[in-house]
Parts: structure tokens; C-alpha cells; sequence
């Protein structure tokens, strides 16, 4: 009995530990901005957490064709799953419906913190859109108070107005940043002569790191500009020799059989010869220049391009040298900035924030204090995007000048 329980179980356990290829779903519900490859297959396994593409506002759904979830899957490098015979899929942003319920009961908890709203009191609010409903993202705390305040006067409508420009003006840096995606986007393909969407592989700066030792001397070896003048002196070289060669005596040296079938007279007699019958010759010669001059000037032309191409060489590697020194500095203060953000600044602007937000919470800070300290550090956050894009820009291009695939 115990020969067919072992070999059993073995194909149970053996069978348990077999990967089955994605599935593609018929319909997603996503709470995140970004749809992923877990999202949109079952068993996705180490490539769920990749991002394919957008998710629809929240409170709405959308229909992705088969085609779109193919070409993204792809760029995630999925490329084997089950689609069930699937044409398209619903995709649906859960949300949550802020409405006049809602905003009446954060208005009263802020009252009940701040001790103006007696215990057993109820607040009764009127909104001039009694009707007021929209979606929010499906989370914890889909929705916060700005401001607070009940004293009639200017200072309300300053605030609202502040609040409002702040908000125009950050869907405006938006809709342009929007743009020039799709204008950078547009670029792209017409360089790739694409006609498919081409979207980017990371969705945020990432610092990247410059694996080489920039004191070393044979760093620029690789670069492809030296590598073609190189090339072209060793091909000088080559003509070079090739022009010597053509003024030296020529020596010659042949060989020849052949046969012929007829009737032979010259000699007086009459011979008759066959194809059997053969005729073997062997001529040698010399051949001299007499007028040398000519190829002298093609020698004298081979030797002159090669030194103008050692010189271009020499010319290239000072000017490469030279960029490469400046790349390299460049390098050092943008890694020196960043340092600054990632241990002084970043910080600082996180409690900047943090402050802030309590302070308007208690009541301590104005709205305009508070728009200040977080425009603050949002400009300190900014810098700092701003800083990591030099400094990925200089570490492609110092990979670019010393050919770093």
C-alpha cells in the first residue's frame, strides 16, 4: 500500500507547485489613479505592481480594448496570459459621493473639537446648492475643511478668492504639463516611426547612479567618436601601404596548356595532331615603373590623410577631454544639491507641512499662513525635482560621451 500513497502524494505536492498563466479580467474596480497588471489579471505575480495605464475619474467607467490592454501589457513585459475570449473590459474607479450630508457632519466634528458646539446640540447647515454632490477618491479622508470661519467681513472673501486662484493655477500647470507630454509624446514616435502609443516606462524621477571611476585615464576609450578616428587611421595605414606596393617591380609568372586538333604546315611537313595531343607553355616577366613620380605623389597623398586623421584624433580627444572635465564637475554640483534636499530641505518642508496644518487645525494659523508655509514647501519640493532632473541629465550624458550602454 505504501508503494502507491508515495508516488501519489509526490504528484499531488508536484502538481500544487505549477504557475498558471495570468488571467485577464472581464471587469476591474480600482481606488488608485493608475491602473495595474495585478488589477487587470488574476495570478499576475511579480509584475502587479506595474503600472499599464490610467484609471477613468473616480465615479465613472471606461471600456479598454483588447488591442490597448495587449500593447500595454506588452510594454510591461507580460506577453503570456488567458483572455477568454475577451474583446474589451470595464474598468471602474470606485469614489465616494461627497453631498451636503456629508459636509454638514465635518463642519459639526470641527465645531465639537473646537468646544463651540454644545453637547446635545445639533447643527442645521444651508448650502446655496442644496443639491451639491460630487465624486471623491474612494479613501480614508476623501475630503477636508480649507476654512472655518463665520465672522462676516473682507477676510472671507480674500481667502476664498486666494483659494480660488491657488486652484485655477494649479489646473493650469496641469493642462500645460499635459500638453507637453503629448507634444514630447508625438516627437517620440515620429523618431520611432511608430504610429502606436508610446508611453513612458517610469512615471517618476528616479536618481540614477554613475557606475565608473571618473579619475580614470582610459575612460574616453570607448567612446564612439574615437573609436571611428581610430578606425580610420588604422584604414590610412592600410592605403598607405597599398600605394608603396604599386611602384615595386612587378613579377610575373604563367602557365599554360592547351590543345589543338587540325592539320599542321608550318614546319614544311604535314602533322596531324588530336586532343590527345598537348601543348605546354611557361612565360615569366618583370614589370618596372618607369615613371615613378606618379605613384610617389599617391604615397605622399596616403601619408598626408593619415596624419590629418592622427591630428583629428589628437583635435577630439583634447575637446572630449574637455567636456568630460565639465560634465564632471557639473556632476559634482548637482550630487551636492541633491544632497542638500534629500537631508536638510525635504525634510524641513515635510515639517513645514506637518506645522502648518496643525496650526490650522487648532485655529492658531490663518488660511493665509497656512497658504504660505505650503507653498513653501511645495517650491521646495519643486526645486528639488527640478535638481534631480539636472543631475540624471548629466549622468546620461557623461554614459553617452564615454559609450556606456
Amino acid at each position: 500500500m505504501r508503494q502507491f500513497i508515495l508516488p501519489a502524494l509526490f504528484t499531488v505536492l508536484a502538481g500544487s507547485t505549477a504557475f498558471a498563466a495570468p488571467v485577464l479580467r472581464a471587469e476591474v474596480s480600482v481606488n488608485h489613479p493608475v491602473v495595474t497588471v495585478g488589477d487587470m489579471f488574476e495570478d499576475a505575480g511579480l509584475l502587479a505592481e506595474r503600472a499599464l495605464f490610467r484609471a477613468p475619474a473616480p465615479g465613472t467607467t471606461g471600456m479598454v480594448s483588447l488591442e490597448a490592454i495587449r500593447a500595454a501589457a506588452l510594454k510591461a513585459g507580460l506577453t503570456d496570459y488567458t483572455q477568454d475570449g475577451l474583446l474589451n473590459v470595464r474598468v471602474e474607479r470606485r469614489a465616494t459621493v461627497v453631498d451636503v450630508a456629508t459636509l454638514t457632519s465635518l463642519i459639526s466634528g470641527d465645531l465639537a473639537v473646537r468646544g463651540l458646539l454644545p453637547a446635545g446640540a445639533e447643527l442645521h447647515a444651508r448650502f446655496d446648492n442644496p443639491a451639491l454632490s460630487y465624486n471623491a477618491e474612494a479613501v480614508d479622508t476623501p475630503v477636508t475643511l480649507v476654512a472655518l470661519r463665520y465672522q462676516a467681513g473682507e477676510t472671507n472673501q480674500l481667502e476664498s478668492a486666494t483659494s480660488a486662484a491657488q486652484a485655477m493655477e494649479v489646473k493650469n500647470q496641469i493642462q500645460q504639463n499635459n500638453a507637453d507630454i503629448g507634444s514630447a509624446t508625438s516627437e517620440l514616435q515620429t523618431l520611432l516611426n511608430t504610429q502606436q502609443a508610446v508611453t513612458a516606462a517610469e512615471d517618476g524621477l528616479v536618481k540614477k547612479t554613475l557606475k565608473l571611476a571618473l579619475a580614470d585615464s582610459s575612460t574616453l576609450a570607448k567612446n564612439p567618436m574615437l573609436r571611428y578616428l581610430g578606425q580610420q587611421i588604422a584604414l590610412n595605414q592600410q592605403q598607405l601601404t597599398v600605394e608603396r606596393q604599386k611602384k615595386l617591380p612587378d613579377l610575373l609568372l604563367g602557365y599554360t596548356n592547351q590543345s589543338f586538333r587540325g592539320v599542321n604546315l608550318a614546319s614544311g611537313a604535314q602533322e596531324v595532331f588530336s586532343l590527345s595531343d598537348r601543348f605546354h607553355v611557361l612565360h615569366a616577366g618583370i614589370s618596372i615603373p618607369l615613371l615613378p613620380g606618379g605613384y610617389k605623389s599617391s604615397v605622399n597623398a596616403a601619408r598626408i590623410s593619415g596624419q590629418i586623421a592622427a591630428a583629428q584624433l589628437e583635435y577630439e580627444k583634447i575637446n572630449l577631454s574637455g567636456e568630460l572635465n565639465a560634465l564632471i564637475q557639473e556632476f559634482g554640483k548637482n550630487r551636492a544639491a541633491l544632497d542638500y534636499y534629500e537631508q536638510t530641505a525635504l525634510p524641513q518642508a515635510a515639517l513645514i507641512t506637518t506645522q502648518a496644518r496643525q496650526g490650522f487645525s487648532s485655529g492658531e494659523t490663518s488660511y493665509t499662513q497656512l497658504l504660505q508655509s505650503i507653498s513653501v514647501a511645495i517650491k521646495i519640493r519643486t526645486d528639488y525635482l527640478d535638481k534631480l532632473y539636472l543631475y540624471n541629465l548629466t549622468v546620461h550624458q557623461i554614459e553617452a560621451l564615454l559609450g556606456i550602454q
